[in-house]
């Protein structure tokens, strides 16, 4: 029993990527084909925006995005429907208008797939972070992967998917780069970004600004108290 339970681990060691991840990755691509949807949002404040703008739709277009009082930026739509869109629009004028790619299946899976790579970002950056500090990656990749915010709301067209992978990307810059101009420079982008797709994102953000601009005063500090080394 030792003798396979060491066989087992050294297995293991080797497959960073378990197969109940690829398991729950087959269910997390299969999500994307249910029917019906979690909150009207999915479809008033992206598809419904993205389909007036891309395909000259009559649709109905919420009052945050009226262009006469606009109140939210429509940066989340062209980045999450807006894309697939184009992409359709495009291979549909390639094939003469003929090809019937345009329908109402292909309208609400298009955006829902490219989505679904965008939450492969998630698992690459656990997977580097725990890299980084020397873990295995098996349990935070099995955690993310049958987390059912992750099969279910990141791969709908909501502004929170992008709020929470920009916040991701902030915390993987924070942790994987040393401190400097480079990662301010970087999380001073990712928060500007981000502030412009939600304001809500100052509340999540904040404990990384904080930290990351005590370790700058910190470091100032160090170096105005150090003595000048004679030349």
């Amino acid at each position: 029993c030792s003798l396979r339970r060491r066989n087992w681990s050294r297995k293991a060691k080797k497959r960073p990527f378990p197969r109940l991840y690829w398991i729950c990755l087959v269910v997390r691509l299969l999500c994307i084909f249910t029917n019906g949807y979690v909150h009207p949002d999915e479809f008033f404040q992206s598809y419904e925006i993205s389909a007036r703008d891309v395909f000259g739709f009559k649709t109905l277009i919420p009052w945050e995005f009226d262009p006469q009082r606009p109140c939210r930026t429509s940066l989340v739509p062209m980045a999450t429907t807006s894309t697939p869109f184009l992409l359709l629009r495009a291979l549909d004028h390639r094939f003469g208008g003929s090809s019937r790619l345009i329908n109402a299946v292909t309208l609400v899976i298009a955006p829902r797939l490219l989505l679904f790579f965008l939450t492969l970002l998630f698992d690459l950056m656990a997977y580097m972070l725990c890299r980084h500090w020397g873990r295995s990656p098996r349990g935070t990749l099995l955690t993310l992967s049958t987390a059912w915010v992750m099969l279910l709301m990141h791969t709908r067209p909501f502004s929170n998917t992008v709020e929470s992978l920009l916040l991701a990307l902030m915390l993987f810059v924070y942790f994987m780069r040393k401190s400097g101009s480079a990662r301010s420079i970087g999380l001073g982008v990712v928060a500007a970004v981000a502030f412009f797709c939600r304001f809500t994102f100052a509340v999540f953000a904040m404990p990384v600004i904080l930290f990351a601009g005590m370790e700058a005063l910190a470091q100032g500090y160090l170096s105005s108290t150090q003595p000048d080394t004679p030349s």
